[in-house]
């Protein structure tokens, strides 16, 4: 054999045996570095922070924890007897909108499963907003003249609020975050529905061209939980 091919040989040769020490170390870095991550992951994931350990867990939210203000600017708490362990429909509404001729949908909707039926376990919540299109533009004691004049309606009419933006209600940015919209949480437009059940969550939110009559049947099931 020449030297020549007996160098060509052994440097082969090494460069095989580099080859595969490298392949070893390589893959004992990739174990450590595997093992580090799951060793740092399991202490952020599974040991107790002090908070966990003398702490009680929160209470779950629920529509309870709000207040709202009603048409005379009176502070109304939603966990007080006329609203708490009740089926709670809730809307924003608008006198100038072509979605407005609703409120006699709603009207028959209440008289239906409202006070007069179902040990009175049944309220709607209807909150004016002006949000959309500027279709709800009067004053709040005008909006209610409006309603109870044209549409004879008995359920609780509450202050104008806003319902999208920084200056969202509490409430409202509760019900968009616990029933979100079609491709964002934003309400799209007057009229939108939400579905509370007698434990105050949120069960369900409607389009404005969903006929509130169309929703008995889900409100009856709720009333039989």
């Amino acid at each position: 054999m020449s030297l020549r091919l007996l160098l060509t040989t052994l440097l082969s040769l090494l460069t095989s045996i580099l080859f595969v020490l490298y392949l070893i170390h390589t893959q004992q870095l990739s174990e450590f570095v595997h093992d580090t991550q799951n060793k740092i992951w399991k202490s952020v994931m599974f040991t107790p922070t002090h908070s966990e350990v003398t702490s009680s867990p929160p209470p779950m939210m629920s529509v309870y924890n709000f207040t709202v203000m009603d048409s005379n600017q009176q502070v109304i708490a939603l966990n007080s007897s006329q609203y708490l362990n009740k089926v709670l429909l809730i809307v924003n509404v608008a006198s100038q909108c072509g979605f407005t001729p609703q409120y006699e949908s709603l009207l028959r909707l209440y008289e239906k499963f409202g006070p007069q039926n179902n040990n009175g376990r049944f309220e709607i919540l209807a909150f004016p907003c002006n949000q959309f299109g500027y279709q709800e533009p009067a004053p709040i004691g005008d909006v209610c003249e409006f309603v109870t004049s044209k549409y004879h309606i008995t359920f609780k009419i509450f202050d104008k609020v806003m319902v999208n933006g920084k200056d969202t209600i509490p409430l409202y940015r509760y019900l968009k975050e616990h029933a979100p919209g079609f491709i964002s949480n934003g309400i799209k437009w007057n009229f939108t529905k939400f579905l509370v059940n007698s434990k105050g969550q949120v069960v369900g939110r409607y389009s404005p061209i969903t006929n509130p009559e169309s929703l008995s049947p889900i409100i009856e099931r709720l009333l039989n939980e």
